[in-house]
C-alpha cells in the first residue's frame, strides 16, 4: 500500500494518461470528419477558409466527443465495448487492406462501400438485431466486407497509377 501523497501522485497519472488518449482521439476523429470527408469529398477548395475550418473542426469535436459519452453511457461494460470495436474494426479492415495490397481491381469506393457494409453487419450482428446461426458475426462481417469490395470494385474505375 502507497502513502497517500504517492497514491495522490499515481492516480493523478492515471487520469492524466486517460485524458490524454481521449483528447487526442477526439482530434484525430476530427482531422478525419474535416480532412479526409469534407474536404476531400464536400469542399476540396476550402482548406484555404481558416476560420470555417477552425469552427467545423471545434463543431465535429463537440459531436464526437458527445457520441462517445452516449457510447459509453449506453454500454454496460469497457470489455463489451472493447470487443465490439474489434469486431466492427476487423469485419471492415481486413479485406479492403489485403486485397487493396493484393488484388490490381480494387478501387476507392469497393474499399468505402467495403468498410461501411462490414461495420454495420458486425454492429447488427454484436448487437443481435440479427442472427447468423452459429458463425461468428465477424465472420459475416468479413465476407460482407468482401462481396462489396470485388461488386463495387468492379463496377466502378480503377484510377490510373502514376
Amino acid at each position: 500500500v502507497l502513502p497517500i501523497g504517492v497514491a495522490a501522485i499515481v492516480i493523478g497519472a492515471l487520469l492524466a494518461a486517460v485524458m490524454s488518449t481521449a483528447d487526442s482521439l477526439l482530434i484525430a476523429g476530427t482531422s478525419h470528419v474535416t480532412n479526409d470527408i469534407y474536404l476531400k469529398l464536400f469542399n476540396p477548395e476550402g482548406g484555404d477558409d481558416t476560420r470555417k475550418m477552425l469552427s467545423l473542426s471545434r463543431i465535429w469535436t463537440v459531436i464526437l466527443g458527445l457520441a462517445a459519452l452516449l457510447v459509453a453511457l449506453v454500454l454496460p461494460s469497457i470489455i463489451g465495448t472493447l470487443i465490439l470495436a474489434y469486431t466492427m474494426y476487423a469485419s471492415a479492415i481486413f479485406v479492403p487492406v489485403v486485397l487493396g495490397l493484393f488484388w490490381k481491381r480494387g478501387t476507392a469506393p469497393g474499399a468505402v462501400a467495403a468498410i461501411v457494409s462490414g461495420s454495420l453487419v458486425a454492429l447488427a450482428g454484436s448487437l443481435e438485431w440479427v442472427t447468423f446461426g452459429e458463425i461468428p458475426v465477424i465472420i459475416v462481417g468479413g465476407l460482407a466486407s468482401l462481396i462489396f469490395y470485388v461488386v463495387v470494385s468492379l463496377f466502378t474505375r480503377p484510377v490510373a497509377a502514376d
